[in-house]
């Protein structure tokens, strides 16, 4: 690595720069997220979500997965590149949020005495299905086709969110012990 002495007698690299004033310090600049318009309407999405219960984004997260499951499997071959990655964009939207509130929940709502049976039945369960999906995905394509098997499993996921998402604060209530957030 080549290094040059400055006049303070330490050293630095050429191409990088330690002065605030210069542009190698762009990366230590506020983002926009602590823009003075764009910072505060980021702050009042999240945090409207943020008051949402478990109900609401496990359901919406699912909503947005068994939706685009759906599109895909209707999609007909050949479908424009736009129309891939735009359902691509809402699965990802999907299993973002559900990976997220996921994780969060069951941290959250786990005992500290039974998180380490907790998250390893949950690991063992997320094994065992990662295990079992691509023999029995692929037994029922050959059997139904792909389409169709989209198609259902699509509707299926969508069906399943719209009830969590209508019926979830029923089912969890924050006095059973489950919190709101």
């Amino acid at each position: 690595m080549i290094e040059k002495q400055t006049g303070n007698g330490s050293r630095k690299r050429p191409g990088f720069t330690t002065e605030k004033s210069k542009k190698g310090a762009a990366a230590g600049r506020p983002s926009l997220l602590r823009h003075p318009v764009f910072g505060r309407a980021d702050l009042r999405r999240q945090s409207s979500l943020r008051r949402q219960g478990y109900a609401v984004k496990l359901g919406g997260s699912y909503i947005l997965i068994g939706l685009s499951v759906l599109l895909l499997g209707l999609l007909e071959p050949g479908a424009s590149v736009a129309a891939i990655l735009g359902i691509g964009l809402l699965l990802g939207a999907g299993n973002g949020l559900f990976m997220i509130t996921f994780n969060y929940a069951l941290q959250k709502e786990t005992p500290a005495a039974m998180t380490g049976r907790v998250f390893g039945i949950q690991h063992t369960l997320f094994s065992l299905v990662m295990i079992a999906a691509p023999p029995l995905g692929g037994l029922s394509v050959q059997h139904f086709g792909a389409g169709s098997v989209f198609e259902a499993a699509g509707g299926a996921i969508l069906l399943l969110g719209t009830a969590g998402f209508v019926f979830g604060r029923s089912i969890w209530k924050p006095e059973a012990g489950i919190s709101r957030n």
